[in-house]
């Protein structure tokens, strides 16, 4: 059997100490995680798809969920934000779609880890508007 965790958490995800962000990243690489495993378990494409939509689920949410914490602090660049997250969701789909059409899951893992890097990237941008949230 491969590695436990596609994706293991690190301290260097962290915003801060008990906030709603880091719980939120948490649970999108719970979710990753899980599909990674049941991949290893080597379930089909098929009995996959309700761990992907939990997988997309959680990503809608958090896009959301840092959205208000955005605007609620003035962040500027709200628009680019949004249009990010939209683009995310449709990549997204178009992996899921892909892995589908070619029976082969690892289509998800590979745009998940893509999307977590960049995700944390943009972070860079942003990061001390979720810190000041009330």
């Amino acid at each position: 059997m491969g590695k436990p965790l596609y994706l293991g958490w690190q301290e260097a995800f962290s915003q801060d100490d008990g906030h709603i962000i880091d719980e939120q990243h948490r649970g999108v690489l719970a979710s990753i995680n899980s599909l990674h495993y049941f991949l290893q378990q080597g379930h089909g494409i098929e009995a996959l798809l309700p761990t992907a939509k939990i997988v997309l689920q959680y990503m809608q949410f958090h896009a959301k969920t840092e959205e208000g914490l955005l605007r609620d602090a003035g962040y500027e660049e709200m628009k680019q934000f949004v249009r990010q997250a939209e683009q995310d969701v449709n990549e997204f789909k178009v992996a899921c779609r892909e892995a589908i059409t070619h029976k082969d899951p690892q289509f998800l893992l590979i745009f998940l880890r893509d999307w977590w890097s960049r995700h944390l990237e943009d972070h860079k941008q942003y990061s001390v508007y979720l810190r000041n949230y009330s």
